[in-house]
């Protein structure tokens, strides 16, 4: 499997931001009225576009790890 530098890069930099995230205090209060918009692109494994039109896979579920502890939609 081949992976580009730019995949590579912000693979890492996902997980150097999540290993930050994981050490914070979930806010208090919640903003959940805050939204968290990531744009990213298909690259398996990372983003994986199925049938249904519904994201998942490696980046897809760092991101959605990361607004729930921020507890963010």
């Amino acid at each position: 499997m081949w992976v580009s530098r730019a995949q590579a890069f912000n693979a890492l930099l996902a997980i150097v931001i999540f290993q930050g995230i994981s050490q914070a205090q979930p806010l208090n209060p919640p903003i959940s009225d805050k939204e968290l918009i990531v744009a990213t692109k298909e690259a398996p494994p990372f983003v994986i576009k199925g049938a249904d039109g519904t994201l998942r896979g490696i980046s897809i579920d760092l991101w959605r790890r990361i607004a729930n502890r921020l507890q963010l939609r």
